[in-house]
């Protein structure tokens, strides 16, 4: 059973005991504390992030996405959101794009359904090529003392 979920990872109960805040707290002790609490199968206690709420339904962040569970299945908000704003299922194969890059962000206009992953990674790729050429002008600099991207604030052509 999941009990508890960062960003990074998935621990089950016989992980946790063995954690400095549970140490020495018998497994099955933690089992019954989850199951009075509700929490059953492969609920999770979030990192922190706080869930949205979307047409009455609360959505978990879970390490890239927001994410609920249904019937057995784990929905992602993002796929959800998308096909309201298209006005339909998406079809097998079909990926969301964050067209801002950032994962959390499920706003429908930052959102894009690529038809297959070649699509997917052909925008992903395209994103590098426009970064490189920033990079080449002096519009993106690499910061050796923070070992980051920085946008110098001005576009050099």
């Amino acid at each position: 059973m999941y009990f508890i979920r960062d960003q990074y990872n998935n621990m089950y109960t016989r992980e946790i005991v063995n954690t400095i805040l549970f140490k020495g707290i018998p497994q099955n002790w933690l089992h019954k504390l989850a199951m009075e609490m509700g929490i059953t199968g492969k609920a999770t206690v979030t990192n922190g992030e706080s869930p949205l709420l979307y047409k009455g339904k609360l959505y978990y962040y879970c390490g890239k996405y927001y994410e609920r569970r249904e019937n057995g299945k784990q929905i992602s908000l993002h796929k959800v959101v998308a096909e309201d704003k298209y006005q339909r299922k998406l079809k097998a194969g079909e990926i969301v794009h964050h067209i801002n890059g950032n994962s959390m962000d499920t706003n429908p206009n930052n959102l894009y359904i690529c038809k297959n992953q070649t699509e997917h990674i052909k925008i992903h790729t395209q994103l590098d090529e426009v970064v490189i050429e920033f990079l080449k002008d002096g519009s993106v600099v690499f910061d050796k003392k923070t070992g980051k991207y920085v946008y110098t604030g001005e576009l050099c052509n």
